[in-house]
């Protein structure tokens, strides 16, 4: 799988903007990041959550490997920068290995993920988002659980389905599925009475 500017370009018809602000929302409420708070999107296609940030009054950086011009201020993986929120939105599933996400200064993290149904041992080609060689990884919320912790984010602050309220279930033989697993984590510290 290439992730390239073709890749990034296929959110443009999506309706980015309201899913950034659900994101933020959901952000928002759990966590109440104050202005200039520092936050990097890790696989940030178009940048249209980080520009959302940016107007929210956050300093924003991005990681991506489409190497396209979107307006958003890159760094890499040796960043010293301590970020306030790290983002994985669709992204997590598509790196190879963890190590260099580990060496990152994370306060918080907030991922979301596909969220797998019951069947997906059995047959994984019934889930829409089985995609052998661009989703390396199907985590359960434990493995998910267990990838933060070794990080250091042992705490997980909230977790839900706020995206399917735009991206709706997932409807598989006549059976209602959650389709995308949002969950934040924090280094042990909570920064509301979410």
């Amino acid at each position: 799988m290439v992730y390239d500017a073709d890749y990034a370009h296929q959110y443009d018809h999506r309706p980015h903007e309201a899913m950034s602000r659900i994101r933020w929302e959901f952000i928002q409420q759990h966590l109440r990041l104050p202005q200039g708070s520092k936050v990097l999107d890790i696989g940030y296609g178009n940048g249209a959550f980080l520009k959302l940030a940016q107007r929210e009054g956050m300093d924003i950086f991005g990681i991506d490997l489409h190497g396209e011009d979107f307006g958003v201020p890159e760094v890499d993986y040796d960043t010293t920068i301590d970020f306030d929120l790290i983002c994985f939105f669709d992204s997590i599933e598509h790196l190879p290995e963890f190590d260099l996400i580990f060496g990152l200064n994370a306060g918080n993290v907030i991922v979301s993920i596909p969220d797998p149904p019951d069947f997906l041992l059995s047959t994984p080609n019934l889930w829409r988002h089985y995609k052998p060689g661009e989703h390396l990884h199907y985590f359960s919320r434990g493995s998910l659980d267990t990838v933060l912790t070794k990080w250091g984010l042992p705490t997980k602050i909230a977790e839900g389905h706020p995206e399917d309220a735009l991206r709706g279930k997932l409807d598989i033989l006549g059976r209602s599925y959650d389709n995308i697993y949002t969950a934040i984590y924090s280094r042990g510290h909570q920064t509301s009475a979410a």
